[in-house]
C-alpha cells in the first residue's frame, strides 16, 4: 500500500513484507494478537522522532535531585524532570515502583505517560565504568578519555563518535580497533593514520581514501597494499621520505588545503557503490556480516532487518537506532540492546523482554507504559501486578490506544526529554527553531557562544609556534564563533604528531566529518561501467564515478 506521510507529506511504501513484520512481533496476550497496524510517518520522519530520545554531545553542569551533588549531565538544570548521578540512580535510595499508577481509560496514554515521566528519575549519564572519564555519553570501560560520544573500550582518546576499541586517538568518527589515529572517518584496524577515510589496515599514512592495508603512503585513493606511494605515484622509500618532508602537516592552512585538494582527486577515480563486506542480500551503507537487510547503515552481523541504524549483532528488527549485541524482533526503537527480545516503541532499554512503551527500564519483563524500571516484571505505569491481572489489563489498554490512535506509533516528539537542537536529529534532519517547534518538539536556546568576555586569542597556525599556554586560554571557534579550549593531553598529542591546532571547536569539527560521510538515503543508480541497476547513498546528480562491486575490484 502506499500512504502519505503524516509529517512531511510525502508518500511511502509499505509492502507485503513489512505487514509480515507487522504481524511478527504483534504482542500475544492470552493467545489474543494484538495487531500493529502499518506506520503513519515515512522511515525518514519516524527515524527523526526516534533520534529526538538521543542526546549524545551535549553536556550540562548541573545538581543531581536526590543527593545534591554537582554533576555532568546530558539533562540541562532548567529541564522538567529529574535527573539522579548514574550511581544514585541504580541504588535502592528511592523505589521505582513507588511511581506506580493506575491507567486511566478516560484520558490517552501518552497523557498519562507524560506525567509519569515527570516523577520518574533520569539518569544523568550512560557512561559504564568509566576510569578518569567523566565527560562522556552512551559510552562504555573508557579509560582516559574526554568527549567521547557512542564509544566503547578506548584508553586516552578524545573527540570521538562511534569509536571501539581505540587507543591514543583524537577527533574521530566511526573506526574501531586502531591506534595513533587522527581525524579519520570509517576505518578500522589502522595505526599511526590521519586525516583518512574509509581505510583498512593502514599505517602510518596521511590523507588515504579507500585504501586497504597500505603502509607509508600519502594522498592516495584505492590503493591495495602498498608501501611509499605518494598520490598513487609509486616511489622508492628514499624518494618518497624526501616529498613527504616537503610537506608541512605542522600548518592549519596546508592541512586545510589538503584536504580539499583530496575531495577533488577522490572525484578522478572510481566508488563502490557501498561501504560493506560479506554480505548477502542487502542495501543500505557501511554494513558488514549481514544477510537480508535493507536501507540499513552502520551496522554489522544483522539477519532480516530494515531501516536500522548502528546496530549489530541481531535479527528480525525494523525501525531501530543503536545499540542490539543481541537484539531481537524489535520495532520502532531507540537505543535497545543487551538481550533485547520484543522490544516495542522502547528508548533505552537494556536487557528487556516483552517491553512496550518502556524507556529507561534496564532487566525487565512483561512491562508496558513504564519509565525507570530496574529489574522488574508485569508492570503497568510502573504499577505491579500479578501475571494474570497484567494479561486481563494490558489487552484492554491497548485496544483503548487504538481508538486513540496511539497504538503502533512511537511517543510524539513532545514526550521526547530533550530540545531537538540537542540530539542527533539536528545532525542529519537539521531543521530551524519554526520548523522544530511546528512538529511538537522543544527548542533549546544557546548562549555559549557569549559566555566567555576576554580577550581574543588567535590560535597559531604552526603547532611549533604553539606554546603550553594555550591549554590556559579559551578560544573562539572560526565557524560558529562559539568558545572551546584544548586540553593538555591534547595539545601533546598534536606536538608528539606534528598537526597543527584546530581552529574550529569539537561540535564544528564532528559537523564537518560528519558532512564527508554520504547520507543515510538510497537512489536508484546503475553501475557506470557495467549499467547494472544499483541502491546507493550516492545521489544521482553527485559526481562521483560509482560502480558496482564487481566492476569496482577490477579496476583497483
Amino acid at each position: 500500500m502506499n500512504k502519505i506521510c503524516n509529517h512531511c507529506q510525502n508518500q511511502f511504501e509499505i509492502n507485503e513484507q513489512d505487514l509480515t513484520f507487522y504481524d511478527k512481533v504483534s504482542p500475544i496476550i492470552n493467545g489474543e494478537k494484538l495487531a500493529l497496524p502499518p506506520p503513519s510517518l515515512c522511515q525518514y520522519c519516524r527515524q527523526r522522532r526516534r533520534q529526538l530520545w538521543r542526546n549524545e554531545r551535549k553536556l550540562y553542569n548541573r545538581k543531581c535531585d536526590l543527593t545534591g551533588k554537582q554533576i555532568i549531565s546530558v539533562h540541562a538544570p532548567d529541564c522538567q524532570y529529574k535527573v539522579y548521578e548514574q550511581k544514585a540512580w541504580w541504588s535502592d535510595q528511592w523505589d521505582d515502583l513507588s511511581l506506580g499508577r493506575d491507567f486511566d481509560f478516560s484520558k490517552t496514554f501518552f497523557e498519562q505517560y507524560k506525567e509519569l515521566m515527570k516523577v520518574a528519575p533520569r539518569s544523568a549519564l550512560w557512561n559504564v565504568d568509566p576510569e578518569n572519564s567523566d565527560y562522556n555519553q552512551s559510552t562504555g570501560w573508557l579509560k582516559n578519555c574526554y568527549l567521547m560520544a557512542a564509544a566503547n573500550r578506548n584508553q586516552d582518546c578524545y573527540y570521538g563518535n562511534y569509536v571501539n576499541d581505540c587507543r591514543d586517538c583524537v577527533d574521530n568518527l566511526m573506526i574501531k580497533n586502531s591506534e595513533l589515529c587522527y581525524e579519520c572517518i570509517e576505518c578500522e584496524e589502522c595505526y599511526d593514520c590521519a586525516f583518512c577515510k574509509n581505510c583498512n589496515g593502514c599505517q602510518s599514512s596521511q590523507f588515504l581514501i579507500s585504501c586497504i592495508g597500505c603502509n607509508n603512503c600519502f594522498g592516495c585513493v584505492n590503493l591495495q597494499r602498498k608501501q611509499y606511494c605518494f598520490f598513487n605515484e609509486q616511489l622508492s622509500k628514499e624518494e618518497y621520505e624526501k616529498r613527504l618532508s616537503e610537506i608541512r602537516t605542522n600548518s592549519y592552512t596546508v592541512v586545510e588545503k589538503l584536504k580539499e585538494v583530496m575531495q577533488e582527486k577522490a572525484l578522478q577515480f572510481p566508488h563502490k557503490f557501498m561501504i560493506g563486506s560479506r554480505n548477502e542480500n542487502v542495501t543500505g551503507n557501511s554494513i558488514f556480516f549481514s544477510r537480508n537487510c535493507e536501507s540499513c547503515y552502520d551496522v554489522s552481523k544483522l539477519e532480516n532487518c530494515k531501516y536500522a541504524m548502528w546496530f549489530h549483532d541481531a535479527k528480525d528488527c525494523m525501525d531501530v537506532f543503536a545499540w542490539g549485541m543481541p537484539a531481537e524482533l524489535c520495532y520502532d526503537s531507540m537505543e535497545v540492546g543487551g538481550g533485547a527480545y520484543q522490544n516495542l516503541f522502547c528508548a533505552t532499554c537494556n536487557g528487556c523482554k516483552y517491553a512496550y512503551y518502556a524507556t529507561q527500564c534496564m532487566f525487565s519483563e512483561h512491562i508496558f507504559g513504564c519509565a525507570s524500571l530496574r529489574r522488574r516484571k508485569y508492570c503497568i505505569l510502573n504499577k505491579q501486578y500479578s501475571q494474570a491481572d497484567y494479561e486481563a489489563l494490558l489487552p484492554r489498554i491497548i485496544k483503548h490506544m487504538q481508538t486513540t490512535g496511539e497504538w503502533g506509533e512511537f511517543f510524539p516528539l513532545d514526550t521526547a526529554p530533550y530540545a531537538y537542537n540537542e540530539t542527533v536529529a539536528i545532525e542529519y534532519y537539521p531543521i530551524s527553531k519554526e520548523e522544530a517547534l511546528h512538529l511538537g518538539a522543544k527548542w533549546k536556546e544557546d548562549q555559549s557562544s557569549s559566555a566567555y568576555q576576554g580577550p581574543e586569542i588567535k590560535v597559531p597556525d604552526d603547532i611549533h609556534e604553539v606554546s603550553e599556554d594555550i591549554c590556559k586560554n579559551i578560544l573562539t571557534c572560526e565557524k560558529c564563533q562559539k568558545n572551546y579550549r584544548i586540553i593538555q593531553q591534547e595539545l601533546q598529542f598534536y606536538k608528539n604528531h606534528h598537526f597543527p591546532v584546530p581552529h574550529l571547536c569539537p561540535m564544528c569539527r564532528h559537523q564537518n566529518r560528519l558532512n564527508r560521510r554520504n547520507p543515510r538515503r538510497l537512489w536508484d543508480r546503475s553501475c557506470m561501467k557495467c549499467n547494472i541497476p544499483l541502491k546507493t547513498t550516492y545521489a544521482p546528480e553527485r559526481a562521483e564515478k560509482v560502480l558496482c562491486e564487481s566492476c569496482y575490484s577490477k579496476e583497483l
